[in-house]
């Protein structure tokens, strides 16, 4: 998740002429804070940190970042079990991704689907997602 976490700083800071400067700040702070809780195994206060960036980002009509967030959640969602909030996530998280036409957050929300619907029991749905 570490050139995730690049990846999306770097498109934060390209959008940064279509993102007033406090809710880029708004949007940046929230999501590492998300990031670093998720590394640190807190997964309830990531949630959060990645609820407040996604609140910011859909303000800002930040489209990339709004996939971030939820795509973040999904897979802490997944992680926790609660696969039906994992998989309304990541859906949404990944009709925007390929709105945005981003191959690796699209193959990458795609692995982190499968990964849930293996964990729910149905790994003939996961691997539907590898065609």
């Amino acid at each position: 998740m570490t050139l995730r976490l690049s990846c999306v700083v770097l498109l934060l800071l390209l959008s940064a002429p279509l993102v007033s400067a406090q809710s880029l700040k708004d949007i940046l702070k929230s999501y590492e804070q998300g990031y670093a809780s998720y590394q640190q195994g807190k997964y309830y206060e990531a949630l959060a940190s990645y609820e407040r960036s996604l609140k910011f980002a859909r303000q800002a009509k930040f489209p990339q970042n709004i996939a971030a967030n939820l795509t973040s959640m999904g897979f802490i969602y997944g992680l926790l079990g609660h696969y039906d909030k994992a998989l309304a996530h990541l859906e949404e998280g990944l009709k925007i991704v390929r709105e945005l036409n981003h191959a690796h957050d699209i193959a990458a929300t795609l692995h982190s689907l499968g990964a849930v619907y293996f964990r729910r029991g149905l790994p003939i749905r996961a691997r539907s997602l590898l065609a």
